[in-house]
């Protein structure tokens, strides 16, 4: 069987020298000698696209590979670039190969030949080849993966660059391309959608084929603190925070704070978690009570109800039979935001065996589009703090499933027959497990054990996460060795 042609597709931007020195001879070393080059360049300013075109003029003389040139306005942005590049490549060779290669990597001579025998040994339309990773500390061969599934990219990336995408165009294009509004994080983003899509047959070559450069030195996309980086990050993540579990989360989060300076500050804000403790508030007039009574009476079937309390998330009613926390504060969240907090709440809802410190037969559920919490009515005591045994045992409950409470107050907790403590206070503080965060977490679960009965106990809670001193932290150690060993 014929296979379809096979056409390089390449972003360019203000890099004549390794154009010149890097990817463009790497292109004509192919012992597989692709038909074709599509370039569009992005440079800024008249001469650095006047260097591109001589370069590719010079290396690229023709007739095979074709070179296809074309020059934007500057400043397109890197995905826009990219997905022009795709576009002229299907208006002239219609469902190709496209071998993606970033204008700083290279190929190693082999790799177009080994990506078409990967794709006609496996009847493949998508082939995946290794990375060789050129970076400071060294170079290292990154292990190819023998399967891909969304959950991988969810979390990370283990092993699908822009310079290894090798795939038929049609895969591409059924996604849409590239997203226009991310600055970074783009072959993240492709991988999830072309993988959720399913369409694709997958082959993996044997050989590590793609030499990826990493340069902190060097301005890019993918350079650790970066802004590009930061906010292509955050796009992905409310982008697909609806398909993450918890661990998902944790692991994206881990792993943006150790390799690109993501920090435990800027999780909690995608999570959403500031933005709803700054922006609800925290009171409930009677408009909003007449509707969050109209959602609660749908929900139990029931027409007389009580209020038992609200806050900045929700309103808790119950009908003497089945308590109904109603999260009207979720819907001036953005829809990422609340998906987030569906998906955390629903999670720790489904740990088996079931806690005995979340609320029985606890469930979410939705009326009319708004979530809602159910679960059976107890007769409870306010709780003042103590029960240490208990809060550990929930801590630890938390950590095997990935995740951290982040709400630890006295108005989070109820005291129920034989002085069992329950979490009532479900939302938003439901978090994926952020390892630089759980220290001070769990400094506060402390002070409200040891010192639940002070009248000051916020001021306790702020001075803490100052960084202060306290000798009311004494003890603190052993605390923390009980809940994380």
């Amino acid at each position: 069987m014929t296979q379809p042609p096979v056409v390089v597709v390449m972003a360019t931007r203000n890099r004549p020298e390794l154009l010149a020195t890097r990817s463009v001879p790497s292109i004509m070393s192919q012992t597989a000698l692709p038909c074709a080059v599509v370039v569009v360049d992005d440079s800024k300013g008249p001469t650095c696209p006047e260097q591109n075109h001589s370069v590719l003029s010079a290396l690229l003389p023709g007739p095979t590979p074709e070179l296809l040139y074309q020059r934007t306005p500057g400043g397109l942005g890197a995905a826009a670039s990219w997905n022009t590049a795709v576009r002229l490549a299907r208006a002239r060779w219609g469902d190709c190969w496209i071998a993606m290669l970033d204008d700083d990597d290279a190929w190693k001579s082999n790799h177009v030949a080994a990506c078409l025998e990967a794709a006609e040994a496996n009847g493949a339309t998508a082939v995946i080849s290794g990375l060789d990773v050129k970076a400071p500390s060294g170079a290292f061969l990154q292990p190819i993966p023998g399967s891909l599934e969304v959950g991988g990219f969810l979390r990370g990336n283990p092993g699908w660059q822009g310079s290894n995408t090798f795939m038929r165009l049609r895969h591409f294009m059924e996604v849409g391309g590239f997203d226009e509004d991310m600055p970074s994080t783009l072959d993240r983003d492709l991988a999830v959608r072309v993988l959720q899509r399913g369409a694709a047959r997958w082959a993996f070559t044997d050989s590590h084929s793609v030499e990826y450069y990493i340069e902190p030195k060097r301005p890019a996309l993918s350079n650790a603190g970066s802004s590009a980086k930061l906010r292509g990050l955050s796009h992905f993540f409310r982008k697909h925070a609806s398909a993450m579990s918890i661990a998902d989360q944790r692991h994206f989060f881990e792993r943006a704070e150790r390799l690109f300076g993501g920090t435990s500050e800027w999780a909690l804000d995608l999570l959403g978690v500031r933005e709803a403790q700054e922006q609800a508030q925290d009171s409930c007039g009677p408009e909003r009570l007449e509707a969050a009574k109209r959602v609660a009476e749908k929900a139990l079937a029931a027409r007389e109800l009580w209020l038992l309390g609200f806050g900045k998330e929700g309103v808790v009613l119950s009908d003497g039979h089945t308590v109904c926390k109603v999260f009207d504060g979720w819907r001036q969240r953005p829809p990422w935001i609340r998906r987030a907090m569906e998906s955390n709440t629903d999670n720790l809802l489904r740990l088996q065996p079931s806690p005995r410190w979340l609320p029985p037969e606890a469930r979410l559920s939705h009326v009319d589009d708004q979530a809602v919490l159910l679960y059976r009515f107890e007769k409870s005591m306010p709780y003042q703090g103590g029960h240490r045994l208990q809060i550990v045992q929930m801590v630890r409950d938390l950590l095997a499933a990935d995740a951290m409470y982040l709400g630890f107050r006295l108005s989070s907790f109820r005291l129920v027959r034989e002085e069992r403590v329950r979490l009532v206070d479900l939302g938003c503080d439901i978090a994926p497990l952020l390892p630089a965060a759980l220290r001070h977490n769990l400094e506060r679960a402390f002070l409200m054990v040891e010192h639940g009965w002070r009248p000051d106990l916020r001021v306790l809670f702020q001075r803490a996460f100052n960084g202060e001193s306290l000798p009311d932290l004494e003890g603190f150690e052993q605390f923390y060795l009980e809940c994380t060993r």
